[in-house]
């Protein structure tokens, strides 16, 4: 028998579904995942087992899994390509030189599926794979934390419940009851008993809670995939602590590449330049970085400022055309702040935005095909939920459709037997109301929150969903009518000639 001996990195977590049998791999430091079925999903069990800087000795695993040594040898050594393993002890010069050889690499758009397997039936990401075959009524891969809603920053644009648009107005961010930091550990325990892979945390800025970081070691602790969703300003000077843990992705928001606008929509002096310190320090530590740069009348013509820092940190799809409003009511946000439709026409043309429109497929006349409105209108309450301050469940941060409290009950009695989430999963085409029934819906990036918000209906067309569509609609129809949208100018000198509002912010209530 073999002795040979490999070592399992401590920027490396998964779970390993024995039930199922399928496992998945996150290489942290990569944002690389990786999904594995039957006997290499058991062997991905063994290389778990043996935890963060843990040893996995081919003896012992063939003898577990009933594999010939020969054949252990050759899938860890593809592993070890991957970073999933190692075949030497793993020492602070390796661990350095790995966050520095993974520093600023591409954000891959859909994590790729490292599987044969996966490429022939058409699955785009190991994770969702992974979620696929596990899904039941009662398992859930991925939870977001909204740990409060508290912030150092006065954002204008912020949709949680509380949030103010100007100075004079109340800040009611911390009129919540929040979960103890044993209520936490209570909660995590029943989710991973339940499959938890991957975890977010967010908030307000989750670095205002008194007990985050005892939560993010508990996670680790747990093997549990952790990204961050933060302003930065709460890192500073603790970005090494941060790094320790391997986060996922710490995803900061950078709303222009002008410090004087930035700040102008945190209305918190020096904030830009603090996020922006915590940003390069993070991506200095090899941590993956993620910007979030939601588009509107503050920052339309600076917007492209952020760019630099985006392609800097290797990040994914920043810029975000679509506002939510306050999920407590409040119409501000859509009314005073969201881009005008000649604007979003110029907007959409950029590629780096979410919702852009590819110019190569404008004339693709192909018929859509309904049979998508079967099932779970999106990934929300499917395999991942959101844990509000309260510990109120939601669906997702931005639908706000209360399935039950943790405090009163244990994810598998709100999930189990829930109407509305049997309704959710069941959902055909007959159940959709105005949505899909106009020729401009099938370019809508359809969010049943922002319907939720505005109707309190998910699939009835909200009237931030059927603004975006039907300006994407008539912007893909001008140009199949071969319309220069841009009469010649980059999209950026287009911009620049663009008109902006400058109205007073306050609350609007519906």
């Amino acid at each position: 028998m073999s002795s040979e001996i490999y070592f399992r990195p401590p920027w490396t977590c998964g779970k390993y579904n024995a039930e199922k049998h399928v496992a998945i791999m996150f290489n942290l430091l990569s944002r690389e995942n990786f999904f594995y079925e039957e006997e290499s999903a058991e062997v991905i069990g063994c290389v778990l087992a043996a935890g963060r800087n843990g040893k996995v000795v081919v003896e012992e695993v063939s003898k577990k899994c009933n594999i010939v040594p020969k054949s252990i040898i050759k899938f860890f050594d593809e592993l070890c390509t991957m970073g999933i393993l190692s075949d030497t002890e793993i020492t602070e010069e390796v661990i350095a030189n790995y966050r520095n050889e993974c520093k600023g690499m591409d954000s891959p758009q859909t994590i790729g599926a490292h599987s044969d397997e996966l490429s022939n039936d058409g699955v785009q990401s190991a994770y969702q794979a992974y979620a696929d075959s596990v899904r039941d009524c009662v398992s859930l891969v991925d939870v977001m934390f909204e740990l409060t809603y508290r912030c150092q920053a006065q954002c204008i644009h912020c949709y949680n419940p509380g949030a103010t648009r100007n100075d004079g107005e109340r800040n009611g961010r911390s009129d919540i009851d929040e979960l103890s930091l044993d209520d936490y550990y209570r909660i995590i325990d029943d989710l991973c008993d339940n499959g938890l892979a991957s975890a977010t945390i967010t908030g307000g800025d989750p670095f205002m809670h008194p007990y985050t970081w005892q939560i993010i070691d508990y996670l680790y602790k747990k093997d549990i995939a952790v990204s961050v969703y933060t302003n930065g300003l709460g890192l500073i000077g603790k970005e090494e602590r941060l790094a320790s843990y391997y986060p996922y992705k710490v995803q900061c928001s950078l709303y222009s590449g002008s410090p004087e606008v930035h700040d102008k929509i945190t209305r918190t002096k020096g904030s830009w330049q603090r996020t922006v310190s915590v940003m390069d320090r993070l991506h200095e530590l090899g941590v993956p970085i993620d910007v979030a740069c939601p588009l509107m009348q503050t920052n339309l013509k600076t917007y492209f400022g952020v760019k630099p820092y985006v392609r800097k940190y290797g990040s994914s799809l920043a810029f975000d055309v679509m506002l939510t409003d306050s999920i407590d009511g409040d119409k501000c946000v859509s009314k005073h702040l969201r881009l005008t439709p000649e604007q979003l026409s110029v907007v959409l043309l950029d590629e780096d935005v979410i919702q852009h429109i590819n110019i190569d497929k404008v004339h693709d006349n192909s018929p859509v095909d309904r049979k998508f409105l079967n099932g779970s209108p999106c990934g929300a309450a499917s395999n991942s939920f959101c844990v509000n301050p309260n510990g109120d469940v939601t669906p997702c941060c931005a639908f706000h459709k209360i399935l039950g409290n943790v405090k009163q009950n244990n994810i598998r009695q709100i999930i189990e037997k829930n109407d509305f989430l049997w309704k959710w999963k069941h959902t055909t085409e007959k159940d959709y109301g105005e949505c899909y029934s106009h020729e401009y819906c099938y370019y809508c990036n359809f969010c049943p929150g922002n319907n939720f918000n505005d109707l309190e209906e998910y699939l009835n067309g909200g009237e931030n969903n059927c603004y975006l569509a039907k300006v994407r609609y008539d912007t893909i129809m001008r140009l199949r009518s071969g319309e220069d949208i841009l009469d010649g100018m980059t999209i950026e000198e287009y911009i620049n000639k663009l008109e902006i509002k400058e109205d007073i912010l306050q609350h609007e209530y519906k």
